[in-house]
C-alpha cells in the first residue's frame, strides 16, 4: 500500500497515465508513513525514457499544485549500490491501463506499450 491522499493519488495518477511507462516507489511512502510534506520519489526502469519527457513530467507535476515534493527519477542513472539496497522495496506506483503487457522487467515486473488505439507523447 502507498500511502499518500487520495486527493494527490488522483492528480499525479491523472498525469501519469499520460506517458507510456511504469513508475515504482519505495520508502517511507511504501514503509507506511504518511507525513505531509514527506517526498514522493517515482522511479521509471525503462531505458527508453529521455531526459526531456524526464523534464516535462517535472514540469507538469509541479504546476499541478500539490503539497508534496514529486521525484522523477530514471533507474539506470542512480548507482548500482544504491538500487541493490532499495530494489527489494519497490512497490508499482501507477500503470496505465491503456498499455499492454509487452515483456518482463528486472524485478519481474511488467513493461507496458500502448495499446493500437492509444496515442503516445513524443521522444
Amino acid at each position: 500500500m502507498i500511502h499518500i491522499s487520495s486527493k494527490y493519488l488522483q492528480i499525479i495518477s491523472e498525469i501519469l497515465k499520460k506517458y507510456p511507462y511504469s513508475f515504482y516507489t519505495y520508502r517511507s511512502r511504501v514503509k507506511g508513513r504518511e507525513e505531509k510534506f514527506l517526498e514522493l520519489d517515482l522511479y521509471v526502469v525503462d531505458q527508453t525514457i529521455s531526459e526531456s519527457i524526464i523534464a516535462f513530467l517535472k514540469e507538469e507535476l509541479k504546476d499541478s499544485n500539490i503539497s508534496i515534493p514529486v521525484n522523477i527519477i530514471s533507474w539506470f542513472d542512480i548507482q548500482e549500490d544504491f538500487r541493490w539496497l532499495i530494489e527489494k522495496d519497490l512497490t508499482i506506483f501507477h500503470t496505465n491501463p491503456n498499455f499492454i503487457k509487452a515483456k518482463t522487467n528486472q524485478f519481474s515486473k511488467s513493461t507496458y506499450l500502448p495499446s493500437p488505439s492509444v496515442k503516445t507523447l513524443p521522444a
